[in-house]
């Protein structure tokens, strides 16, 4: 494998980051409702967060998401493309399953960001079943997404700690015959009869 296609294994560490992180923004939606449904309830005649605020929270927090997922998406598919990689029948499910459950997950949060202009319904109820439900697809998502890229991640950690052991043997190697090209050198240069026949001439 050309040394340019080497992943480096911790580039998973930051999919994994950036899956959960979109995750939990997504969750966030939810939690601002709640937030705002609870207050308004204890405060009566008093308006907690504006429905302007809200939207402005809500669709900030939704771009964030989008945005780690958007990334999360850009990784994979370059740590693929390195790899060289080809999924089975049973990744290429896990894969779609994981794109759904997304998609699922920030309709829902869009649900919930607009939620407010429905006046016929009860926002307590719906912030915390629709988070249960996200939560739920989060859950599930974190687990496909391990399972479609054991392969890879084998795959990569192969190849990178084989390339690892390479330059160590290498550069071991340079290292000795730096070593006695130092040693021949000064054999050289404490050589009594390379010196009596320099005398001799």
């Amino acid at each position: 494998m050309n040394q340019n296609n080497k992943v480096n294994p911790k580039t998973f560490i930051i999919v994994k980051f950036l899956f959960t992180i979109g995750f939990i923004l997504i969750y966030s939606t939810s939690l601002v409702l709640l937030l705002k449904t609870i207050k308004e309830q204890k405060l009566s005649t008093e308006v907690f967060l504006t429905n302007k605020n809200f939207f402005t929270i809500n669709f900030f927090i939704l771009f964030l998401s989008l945005t780690s997922f958007l990334a999360f998406y850009f990784i994979r598919l370059n740590i693929k493309k390195k790899l060289n990689y080809k999924f089975n029948n049973k990744e290429i499910i896990y894969n779609w399953l994981i794109f759904i459950s997304i998609s699922i997950s920030i309709l829902l949060a869009l649900f919930v960001s607009t939620s407010v202009l429905i006046s016929n319904i009860n926002h307590f109820i719906a912030s915390i079943v629709i988070m249960i439900i996200q939560i739920l697809f989060g859950v599930i998502c974190s687990i496909l997404e391990g399972i479609s890229r054991l392969k890879e991640q084998q795959l990569a950690n192969n190849s990178w700690f084989e390339n690892t052991e390479v330059i160590k043997k290498n550069n071991k190697s340079d290292n000795d015959k730096e070593n006695i090209s130092k040693i021949n050198k000064v054999k050289d240069n404490f050589n009594p009869f390379k010196e009596v026949d320099d005398n001799n001439d």
